[in-house]
């Protein structure tokens, strides 16, 4: 757990893999509030955490998050109007009931016809303008004859040279760590 350095933030943690934050302190006194915790967390009517303590505070926020599965958590903290999110790891990235209300990832299929597979799409969402993936991450030499031949005007002949010499390839090089 850490806290902000600026004066004005409270307490912001990482707790029971809950992200939370809380900018001005009737936030920390309503997320003590939130499960009647105000006084047991060391929060209420702290004006900056330097002033109890960084340690102090991140032990009385342990104590009182350890009971709390992460989601559960969450929303117990949004309920009482602190921003909180829970903290998601990569195998659980995709089932997450809020990326998935989002569509933050969309199925992709890859060069050769590989997959489905997801793929994040832009994060930010506009009222008028759809952002969405129009194509996977391209393979390795995917484009090779489009950047040489029409962007840079290899001919043929040279190509082809490049191409035998080792320069142009679509597969890795297995003597390179």
């Amino acid at each position: 757990m850490s806290f902000g350095d600026e004066p004005r933030q409270a307490p912001h943690s990482v707790v029971a893999l809950v992200a939370v934050a809380a900018v001005q302190h009737p936030q920390r006194d309503r997320a003590g509030a939130a499960h009647g915790h105000a006084q047991q967390l060391g929060l209420a009517g702290v004006k900056h955490p330097a002033a109890r303590g960084h340690d102090a505070i991140d032990e009385h926020i342990k104590a009182w998050t350890v009971e709390f599965e992460d989601y559960a958590l969450f929303h117990l903290l949004q309920g009482a109007g602190i921003a909180a999110a829970p903290v998601v790891e990569g195998s659980r990235a995709f089932d997450d009931p809020h990326a998935v209300a989002r569509g933050l990832y969309q199925p992709q299929t890859m060069h050769g016809g590989i997959g489905p597979f997801r793929f994040n799409t832009p994060f930010m969402r506009f009222s008028e303008t759809p952002l969405t993936v129009r194509q996977a991450p391209v393979a390795l030499g995917e484009h090779n004859d489009y950047v040489y031949r029409e962007l840079l005007g290899v001919d043929d002949a040279e190509y082809e040279r490049l191409v035998a010499a080792g320069h142009i390839s679509m597969d890795l090089d297995a003597t390179i760590p």
